[in-house]
């Protein structure tokens, strides 16, 4: 028996609400959406769950270059910083791996992955930058 990694499930969610003053609308999940990780093994975010499907910024080319895109790749990084690292589980750069590969089963091209992969990894909330003096 062969093991398909990837989605096992299909994205399907619902608007919650329009876009604020923040820019991004709010999405629930009407069904779990699973990922199985080939590195770390099943995630299953729940039929209930909030996303906003992008923390991207709304400047013009940022947007237009990472913005409305790998859908269900940002539901799953997004439970994994919001469930998943702050309980131990893993860490933010688990999360960023796993959002890459997820993209990458989305068919989302190698250059906007990087590039994707590597912002998530800057925003790490455990970043410290030491100050030289």
């Amino acid at each position: 028996m062969q093991i398909t990694f990837g989605f096992l499930t299909e994205l399907v969610a619902v608007k919650v609400r329009e876009a604020g003053s923040i820019g991004r609308p709010l999405w629930r999940l009407q069904t779990d959406l699973a990922f199985l990780s080939q590195r770390y093994g099943l995630i299953v975010v729940p039929a209930g769950y909030v996303v906003d499907f992008a923390s991207v910024p709304r400047l013009p080319v940022v947007f237009w270059l990472f913005g409305d895109t790998a859908h269900a790749s940002a539901a799953i990084h997004d439970y994994c910083v919001a469930v998943l690292v702050p309980q131990g589980s893993m860490t933010w750069q688990q999360a960023a791996e796993i959002f890459g590969e997820a993209m990458e089963h989305e068919g989302v091209p190698l250059w906007r992955r990087w590039l994707m992969k590597n912002a998530v990894i800057g925003a790490d909330p455990g970043n410290q930058w030491e100050e030289h003096a």
